[in-house]
């Protein structure tokens, strides 16, 4: 898959399979871009310390 195809499935598939594997998809997939976006990481940081309990990826899906 390229970049482009890359993005899309992750924007097309939020918490799939599941919040943990898909933050942990957008973290690895950011970093191959060499994004340094600092809302990103926030984001990112704040999936993986709450999980499921963290209702709002689609602000994550936003800033990809």
């Amino acid at each position: 898959m390229n970049e482009k195809e890359v993005l899309k499935n992750l924007i097309d598939n939020p918490r799939q399979p599941d919040i943990y594997e898909w933050v942990y998809e957008v973290e690895s997939f950011l970093e191959e871009i060499g994004e340094n976006n600092e809302e990103a990481w926030m984001l990112i940081d704040g999936i993986k310390q709450q999980g499921d309990a963290f209702h709002r990826p689609e602000n994550l899906v936003a800033l990809l």
